[in-house]
């Protein structure tokens, strides 16, 4: 590991040398103005400098409004090309004559209109499937093999640095818990992940080092842009999915997006049904004089009977400037769970008998999410002002029969019923102003509040004879409400080669928990935090960017969380919420080296107090376990990471690599427990494209999670394979994808405290084989051409 470090810093010193020497000059910004021959602006088109002795391209930029402003050329000599659909491709060899401030403005082009047929059009422009940038991971979804993979969630999954686990809990590599946004609104709910389609995502973006315009909460951000009409008309699609896991699984969904000059709107559906397998096993050991040892087997099967979603998106445009926007998303999962459990005991290794149970759970859950708000631009250089509002309601209930049988020196039956409920509501209001003074300085503040509250029960009842009579020790009702006011200033720019965003973000929070059994006032709280954040980029060239950053960040624990339910699971086992969670604080330097917007190798440290994780407890004076999550005293993390990308007409490849080195301390009353064990990620990705013929996709993952809180994990990976490929003029796509064909994709781990040992096993039903097939339609028109129509398959081969 160390000769390879050393072997890409080498190579790494060696492009900065040759960059410098290879060029002394100052990189010249290109300026200019399209237009068609009315003098009219071109609305979007694409903007290329060839090499003028081979043609190979130099470096782009999209046209938009009329205007070309491409940064960072080193060459003066190039052959320009202007592509614009329904005009005659642009070609021009020029000499760059740059001003003083390194500047050459390329004045008026006027283009002309094809008089032809429009399938002339040829594609220009194809934008890498991952970009790289200080502190961020784009990862461009449309138009690639990665925007039919199922849905976000899945999406996410196939995302390099980025994990979900089996609890929709979504990791970036080396930093941690990440919150996430659509569109720019956060998903308070993570179901919604599961009812996505990976077919409306524009982009992804991964924000390692997130600014002050982001929410404090979780070490990362991810945002997701979903894909944005461009021309006027109509355009949508069909879909089926079918999938092979231990059973045959289904998914169906459409979309249809119609778009006016003052309107757009989109609508999009789908549906789910199929049986999902899980299967874990819990190991204990209570260290005593003659240990005792519990064997816990799970096997959980949910059957989806009928999982569907809904997601509209509408766009006012009132002027060129401003526009109105009402957003609508809603759930509903309704399934039923069968859960058989086994728990073997020995003592001194002798066994002594089994505890079995079987729980028949029906939950079904409710989600609505609906935003709505107004955004206007206030100049030419971009400046804008946004206000928006959010509203979520989550609602959950449950129904469950458990029959329990202890099987010692004789047997015992038991019957149990169980009842739960949860609804969460969540009121967002923010405002966010951005003004643009110049391409050296801007200026954005803002203010958010949110409000939520959950209001959630429990109850356990034992068959007792012909009645049922409720388990105090398991009934609970539990109100919870968290208020938290944010401002923000955040300021970027550029001082000659050195590009600066800097920030501070201020967040008031207010807590109030009330419990039927612990009482009013169990959670009642309110502290302040100030979160600054920088980060600095210097550009020794365009291509070559040394990046340092500075961000504190917040983890609040789950409203889910702090709820002091006991769910049964046997009489030996069950999961208990922690009123008595604290947030956790961490703080997060960088520095890292990136080349061409691709390659790059980054250093990180990241000091958290009071960190979350799993723990697993013995209850006093029993031999009874809960799972429960807790603070752990503090967490030291030490990241390298690297990115190794190639693209070639053919094929590209994106290799991620990361090592990190955890350090937990626990305090476990009078012992501190130190929990320390290198973490390692591999991601492999490759496509291969052979043109008439299909696209493939092959990738591979490997994770060592190493030491998490008080968990040690085991080493897990997964395979996957995609082939696709467009018939009928584009318009149906086809792809068959295998995922985790080996079955390794399997969570483990344990854990070593002074008084017991707890180890796990948890394998969900990943290995799937899928087969996708979408039929897309529509007819659309440029806003300028009247009449002019663009049909679906024309429309993939504009879009970058």
């Amino acid at each position: 590991m160390k000769k390879s470090l050393l072997i890409v810093c080498l190579m790494i010193l060696h492009l900065v040398i040759f960059k410098q020497n290879a060029f002394s000059q100052h990189p010249i910004t290109i300026t200019g103005q399209v237009q068609d021959s009315s003098g009219a602006a071109i609305a979007f088109g694409t903007f290329v400098l060839l090499d003028p002795s081979d043609s190979t391209i130099i470096k782009g930029v999209d046209i938009w409004e009329g205007k070309i402003e491409l940064k960072g050329v080193e060459s003066e000599q190039v052959l320009i090309r202007i592509s614009v659909f329904g005009y005659n491709t642009y070609y021009k060899q020029t000499t760059l004559t740059p001003n003083d401030q390194s500047e050459a403005d390329l004045g008026i082009i006027q283009l002309e209109a094809l008089s032809g047929d429009l399938n002339t059009v040829e594609v220009v422009y194809r934008k890498p499937p991952f970009e790289r940038s200080p502190g961020k991971l784009i990862v461009n979804v449309e138009e690639s093999m990665l925007s039919d993979r199922g849905t976000l969630r899945d999406l996410l999954r196939s995302t390099p640095n980025v994990i979900v686990k089996s609890d929709n809990e979504v990791v970036v590599v080396g930093k941690g818990s990440a919150i996430i946004y659509l569109d720019g609104q956060r998903i308070m709910s993570l179901d919604m992940l599961s009812s996505i389609s990976s077919n409306d995502v524009s982009r992804i973006e991964v924000i390692e080092n997130p600014s002050a315009r982001y929410d404090a909460e979780g070490r990362a951000v991810i945002e997701i842009i979903t894909i944005q009409g461009t021309y006027d008309g109509y355009e949508g699609s069909l879909g089926v999915r079918g999938m092979k896991r231990t059973e045959s699984q289904m998914a169906y969904w459409g979309r249809f997006r119609f778009q006016k000059k003052w309107f757009t709107t989109y609508v999009g559906a789908g549906q789910y049904t199929g049986r999902l397998y899980e299967d874990e096993t819990y190991y204990r050991t209570i260290k005593t004089t003659s240990p005792i040892y519990m064997e816990n087997d799970v096997l959980r099967i949910t059957d989806h009977q009928f999982d569907s979603w809904v997601w509209m998106d509408n766009d006012f445009r009132i002027d060129s400037n401003s526009t109105i926007f009402l957003n609508y998303a809603f759930s509903r999962n309704k399934y039923e769970v069968d859960v058989d459990n086994e728990n073997e005991i020995y003592e001194d290794s002798v066994y002594q008998g089994v505890i079995s149970s079987r729980t028949i759970n029906r939950p079904s859950s409710f989600s609505h999410n609906i935003s709505t708000g107004y955004s206007r631009v206030l100049d030419t250089l971009g400046s804008d002002f946004r206000i928006a509002a959010q509203y979520t309601n989550f609602d959950f209930s449950a129904l469950g029969d458990i029959t329990q049988t202890a099987s010692f020196a004789s047997d015992q039956n038991d019957f149990f019923r169980s009842t739960s409920n949860s609804g969460i509501q969540v009121f967002i209001g923010q405002a966010d102003f951005t003004k643009k003074y110049s391409d050296k300085f801007n200026f954005a503040a803002g203010l958010k509040n949110s409000y939520v509250t959950n209001e959630s029960g429990i109850d356990l009842q034992r068959s007792i004879g012909s009645d049922w009579e409720s388990d105090s020790s398991y009934y609970n009702q539990f109100d919870y409400a968290e208020n938290v006011m944010a401002a923000y200033l955040e300021s970027s720019g550029a001082l000659g080669k050195l590009d600066y965003q800097m920030g501070v973000r201020y967040e008031w929070t207010e807590t109030d928990g009330n419990s039927f059994t612990a009482g009013n006032g169990i959670i009642n709280r309110s502290y302040h935090n100030v979160f600054p954040n920088v980060q600095l980029d210097y550009n020794f060239t365009p291509d070559l960017v040394l990046g340092l950053s500075y961000v504190n960040r917040i983890q609040r624990p789950k409203f889910q969380d702090l709820d002091p339910f006991v769910e049964f699971i046997d009489s030996l086992t069950s999961f208990r919420g922690n009123p008595n969670l604290l947030p956790a604080v961490s703080h997060n330097a960088e520095l890292s080296l990136i080349y061409m917007e691709y390659a790059s190798i980054s250093f990180s440290y990241t000091r958290a107090i009071n960190p979350i994780y799993l723990s697993v407890i013995q209850n006093p004076g029993t031999n009874t376990f809960s799972a429960i999550q807790d603070n752990i005293q503090s967490a030291d993390m030490y990241n390298i990471g690297i990115v190794l990308p190639y693209e070639l007409s053919w094929w590209t490849t994106f290799n991620s690599f990361a090592y990190t080195f955890n350090t937990f301390e626990i305090d476990e009353g009078s012992t501190i427990v130190v929990n320390n064990k290198p973490t390692l990620y591999v991601s492999l990705w490759n496509e291969f494209r052979i043109p008439k013929v299909c696209d493939i996709e092959i990738s591979y993952e490997y994770t060592v999670p190493g030491a998490q809180g008080f968990f040690t994990l085991q080493p897990m990976h997964y395979f996957f394979a995609g082939v696709s490929r467009r018939f009928m003029k584009d318009a149906l796509s086809v792809r068959f994808n295998v995922f985790d064909v080996f079955r390794q994709y399997t969570e483990r781990g344990e854990s070593n405290m002074p008084t017991f040992d707890v180890s796990y096993r948890s394998w969900a039903d990943s290995r799937s084989f899928m087969l996708t097939l979408e039929w897309s339609f529509g007819k659309l028109r440029q806003r300028e051409m009247t009449e002019m129509f663009i049909d679906g398959d024309t429309q993939e081969r504009l879009e970058e």
